[in-house]
């Protein structure tokens, strides 16, 4: 063998010892930081806490660390507040069209969710000569949801309110005693036989939702939803985890190990939302301010929207045919883009 040779051959055993090594530190470090490979949206401005045992004790390691604003220059970056993500994890992120686990039972029931006891604080003066002086009527009627079978129970169906105008549904005065009197609320979702429970409900902006995991196994909560996207890893049996959403809209929630599992989130501000709570979908908003709307329906099976008057001193009465004949369950894909599989899960795992 010449010297060349073995040059080379020493050589090429150093590279490999090298590339393992460099292999080993990965690995200890995917090891050691939770939730290494977890998706993180940039536009988002959720915020997540940290992991909780059935106590309500953190789980050391879990709270993240980022700043909540970073000052660059004469502008303000928001941050969010999550562990950060590899760039190019980032950006291969699926859109929300791309969340296809959809396939949830339409017939699943809401519950009334568990909010925190809040303070009731000084409320400002109203001005009631102001809120009469703004024309009011009222609406109500039913949703009958329909699928190639026919009519199905409406249980769980959001129905949503906006004034097409753009102006908050609440007049200033109301959001003011409103603001005034409620601190943010947290809600319980809990995680039992592979559901989420409640299956859909409302919250106000800047509420805080409250992930509770009662089953055995390991569940990972997620959402790809705009700027309320949020991922809160995978956490096992007895541990529970928070985020609070920021931003008004519909923020659609999945397991990324159980396919299954989905619940929709409806985050009010300027809109008004209720959740369907029996077999007809019966529903009424009272006191809505005279004007012209948008009315959403949304489901597991699809979305709905349509405009209608509310007129001073009426009751607007609809009965609404909310048709998702045509729907067929999607691709089920997990947060990655990919379809779902048994995965090792320890690396994000609490």
């Amino acid at each position: 063998m010449t010297a060349k040779n073995r040059q080379f051959r020493l050589l090429s055993l150093l590279t490999c010892i090298a590339l393992l090594s460099a292999c080993a530190t990965i690995y200890d470090i995917a090891e050691k930081i939770p939730g290494l490979d977890r998706i993180i949206n940039a536009q988002s401005k959720a915020q997540v806490g940290p992991v909780k045992d059935q106590n309500g004790m953190v789980i050391a390691g879990t709270q993240a660390e980022l700043p909540s604003q970073e000052v660059a220059g004469d502008e303000l970056l928001q941050v969010p507040t999550q562990t950060p993500t590899p760039s190019s994890m980032a950006s291969n992120a699926p859109s929300e069209d791309a969340q296809n686990t959809e396939a949830m039972d339409a017939k699943q029931t809401p519950i009334d969710i568990t909010s925190s006891d809040s303070n009731t604080a000084l409320t400002p003066p109203v001005d009631k000569q102001a809120l009469k002086a703004t024309p009011k009527g009222s609406l109500a009627g039913t949703v009958a949801l329909v699928s190639k079978q026919g009519v199905i129970s409406s249980q769980g169906v959001i129905i949503r309110l906006n004034r097409k105008d753009g102006k908050a549904l609440h007049s200033t005065e109301q959001s003011q005693m409103h603001a005034a009197m409620t601190e943010p609320a947290i809600h319980t979702v809990d995680m039992e036989e592979k559901v989420y429970v409640p299956g859909n409900i409302v919250i106000r902006k800047g509420d805080t939702l409250n992930f509770v995991n009662k089953d055995k196994i390991q569940h990972n909560v997620f959402s790809s939803s705009g700027e309320n996207a949020f991922d809160l890893g995978t956490f096992g049996g007895g541990l529970q985890r928070e985020v609070k959403l920021n931003e008004e809209g519909i923020v659609k929630v999945y397991c990324n190990i159980h396919p299954n599992m989905a619940t929709y989130i409806a985050v009010d501000d300027e809109g008004m939302s209720k959740v369907l709570e029996d077999d007809q979908g019966s529903f009424e908003f009272e006191t809505l301010p005279a004007g012209e709307y948008e009315l959403s329906l949304w489901s597991i099976r699809g979305k709905q929207t349509q405009s209608l008057t509310i007129s001073e001193g009426q009751t607007t009465r609809l009965n609404i045919r909310f048709d998702t004949s045509d729907y067929q369950a999607p691709k089920r894909v997990d947060k990655f883009g990919k379809q779902y599989k048994k995965r090792k899960v320890r690396n994000e795992f609490y």
